[in-house]
């Protein structure tokens, strides 16, 4: 049973038999002749004889030089017919001629590979094809830009996973040993390759492949490319904010707050990190950590008044209000159209009006209660009306909660000089905030 199956085995695997080896040279001969015979030139045709020979070597498990060689030979003629077009009276397709141009550099890279792995099995034939198509390819690679003209193309197109293939070939070509080899035989022909040579062009290439990637979804795929870009050293700022808004897209926390913190030590002095870490902190009412980052950040910019304010909500929270409204005061002096911080300032002296009212209250001290409120509503009115100003959106409710106890408490006395436009101001902020008008 055990040769049976060894048998069939051995049935299965695929042989190179004359019947193939003679389809294989009559299809390269053909491709051939539709490359070449003016009378029968028909490059679709070549391609299609071409790729079977490929995929016969491929079911074979060969991977033969000269028929990759071939087959890039088929692209060189093609990018050639249909760039002489013009000369014949017609038109060049520039998008069929780069594509020509890219299948034939793949094509003679893979030959060129597979020469110099089996030295000896071409010999010096091998020697000679390898320094042919090293060059061509060169040329290729220098005509189209590193294949960035192809990218422009396709990304016009829309096609962004072709895009994403040729800005790797951009970058891949700068350090392949392939090209290198082709300019150092003619380093005055092919000078134009010491640009791909430039770190600034390697990392544009790099970037690229990471927005492009990003854009297609493949997440994993760009910050493999970010960290080759932060290891290049190339724009931390731009990298960094970039990688930040993948994880952030991902609401993955835990990374986003590495990320953040690996930012902020290559950044030191860039707030936008720091400031969003704040938040994540905030957001996890973390608020020691919070305080050290508040505090870091204010000392890199003293002029950051939203981070003051945040520093004086933390002081707050941790009971300190004198330093908490030292802080909200700073921060209104820095920008006075902050509707939160105002709101703020006047929720310190209001609450304070509110503790004394309570104790009052207690007392059963009810006769001198408004006389010794009234002088700490002063002290908050004004805020919450620049807090109600500013709150053009009306989404902060304590605001109008705070402003109607003030003015209730003031056009209820029995002598109210004024009782009219405070009952006007107190509809008036209720309407904004969805809450009963007096009277109704």
């Amino acid at each position: 049973m055990g040769l049976l199956h060894a048998e069939e085995a051995q049935q299965e695997t695929p042989v190179l038999t004359k019947a193939l080896r003679d389809t294989i040279q009559e299809r390269l001969k053909l491709a051939r002749r539709y490359s070449i015979n003016v009378r029968t030139t028909d490059f679709n045709l070549a391609r299609r004889h071409i790729n079977r020979v490929l995929q016969i070597s491929d079911s074979l498990h060969l991977e033969n030089a000269d028929y990759f060689a071939a087959a890039g030979d088929v692209e060189d003629l093609a990018f050639n017919f249909e760039r002489n077009k013009p000369a014949s009276g017609g038109k060049m397709d520039e998008a069929t001629a780069l594509a020509a141009a890219k299948q034939c550099y793949r094509y003679y890279q893979k030959a060129y590979d597979l020469y110099q792995a089996d030295a000896k099995e071409y010999g010096k034939y091998g020697e000679k094809q390898q320094s042919r198509l090293s060059q061509t390819a060169m040329h290729y690679y220098l005509l189209t830009n590193g294949f960035q003209v192809n990218a422009g193309q396709s990304f016009k197109r829309g096609d962004l996973s072709t895009t994403l293939d040729e800005f790797r070939m951009t970058f891949d070509g700068s350090r392949s040993q392939f090209l290198r080899n082709a300019y150092r035989s003619d380093a005055k022909r092919f000078s134009g390759f010491e640009t791909f040579l430039a770190d600034s062009t390697q990392n544009r290439a790099l970037y690229n492949c990471a927005t492009v990637s990003s854009a297609l979804g493949m997440l994993d795929q760009s910050l493999i490319y970010y960290d080759s870009l932060k290891v290049r050293g190339y724009d931390p700022e731009k990298v960094f904010r970039n990688t930040v808004a993948i994880y952030s897209s991902r609401k993955d926390t835990v990374m986003l707050i590495t990320e953040l913190m690996s930012a902020i030590e290559t950044l030191p002095r860039d707030t936008w990190f720091q400031r969003n870490l704040l938040q994540i902190y905030l957001d996890r009412k973390n608020w020691h950590d919070a305080e050290a980052v508040a505090d870091r950040c204010i000392s890199v910019d003293s002029t950051d008044a939203h981070t003051i304010s945040v520093r004086g909500q933390l002081y707050e929270i941790r009971g300190d209000v004198e330093n908490a409204l030292a802080q909200y005061l700073r921060s209104y002096d820095l920008d006075s159209t902050q509707a939160k911080v105002c709101s703020y300032i006047g929720r310190i002296h209001y609450n304070r009006a509110v503790e004394l009212k309570a104790r009052l209250y207690n007392l059963r001290q009810f006769k001198q209660m408004d006389s010794e409120l009234q002088p700490i509503y002063s002290m908050a009115l004004p805020w919450y009306e620049r807090a109600y100003q500013y709150d053009t959106m009306h989404q902060d409710k304590t605001i109008a909660v705070a402003i109607r106890e003030i003015l209730y408490s003031r056009f209820t006395q029995t002598r109210c000089p004024n009782r009219a436009e405070l009952i006007a101001q107190y509809n008036e902020v209720s309407r904004a905030y969805g809450f009963v008008e007096f009277g109704r």
